[in-house]
């Protein structure tokens, strides 16, 4: 899992709230508005544009403090969680995913999720989809929050459905402590791909959850022809042939990482392994071969 709260900046909220209002209506905020202030378990909002903005730790302690089937009333913001989804003129989830930047699924790391508008029927057809991470159904008042919509690839989104993960990408301040990976060969048989097993594992206990969920060990299982080429890499590229080509094209280069990152194919840095797919799988396993260092 990959974090993604820095994608949610200021300029990303207001520019959010400014497209959602007229899709409430006057009247509807109204009623947004007065629904949240006669509930006291809706007290941190404030308001509708509170409730809109609010930072995912707000919307999940809320949750926690809902009983079942509560809060009624808000049924109508689902109907405009849809308007906004299809609207095909105006601002839209194409419009949010490219406001925010993100590339690449947070859930998997394997798919890029980079908007695409695609007229097909009168409708727009988009590579990313957003994921109510608390489903819009059981909880409408959250249909439209920001931060309650992760942008993830449709596989994702359809394994996880209306299940519940423990835990949010919001909540994820150290890539490392998402899912992590390595790689298991056995010496005497480097040259034979089927040797190869990609393994990925939970340091966090409260992720394995959304590991099964997911299906994220076969899905990776899938790479071990990767892995193969990783392995490959890390024997032919030794430290001095690095130095070399480093050396030889000083207008390229300017440290020894970047020819790395340019032999792998992908980015090496722990900032930077939500931009492109297996990223994160591609840096765990050179960090345990030694090709690369924190």
């Amino acid at each position: 899992m990959i974090p993604i709260k820095q994608h949610y900046t200021e300029v990303v909220k207001e520019n959010y709230w400014k497209r959602i209002k007229p899709l409430l209506t006057p009247k509807k905020e109204v009623v947004l508005n007065d629904l949240i202030k006669l509930n006291p378990k809706f007290s941190e909002f404030k308001d509708a544009k509170g409730l809109i903005l609010s930072d995912f730790s707000k919307i999940k302690s809320c949750i926690k403090s809902l009983e079942l089937g509560e809060p009624k009333d808000f049924d109508f913001m689902v109907t405009k969680y849809e308007t906004f989804i299809n609207n095909k003129n105006l601002y839209c989830n194409v419009s949010l995913i490219d406001d925010l930047g993100i590339k690449v699924c947070p859930y998997c790391n394997r798919s890029f999720i980079m908007s695409t508008r695609v007229d097909v029927d009168n409708k727009i057809k988009n590579t990313c989809q957003l994921d109510h991470f608390y489903n819009k159904n059981q909880y409408p008042i959250f249909a439209l929050s920001l931060q309650n919509l992760i942008p993830v690839c449709s596989s994702c989104n359809h394994s996880k459905l209306d299940k519940e993960f423990k835990k949010s990408p919001f909540e994820i301040e150290d890539v490392d402590k998402g899912f992590t990976f390595s790689l298991e060969y056995a010496k005497a048989d480097y040259t034979k791909p089927d040797a190869f097993k990609v393994i990925t594992t939970t340091p966090d206990n409260v992720l394995i959850d959304q590991k099964e969920i997911l299906g994220l060990e076969t899905l990776y299982s899938k790479h071990n022809d990767i892995g193969h080429e990783l392995f490959l890499k890390q024997h032919i590229y030794s430290e001095d042939r690095i130095m070399e080509l480093c050396e030889s094209f000083p207008e390229l280069f300017t440290s020894p990482n970047e020819v790395r990152q340019l032999i792998l194919g992908n980015y090496i840095d722990k900032k930077d392994v939500g931009k492109r797919p297996l990223a994160k799988m591609t840096r765990d396993i050179m960090m345990q071969l030694g090709f690369i260092e924190e």
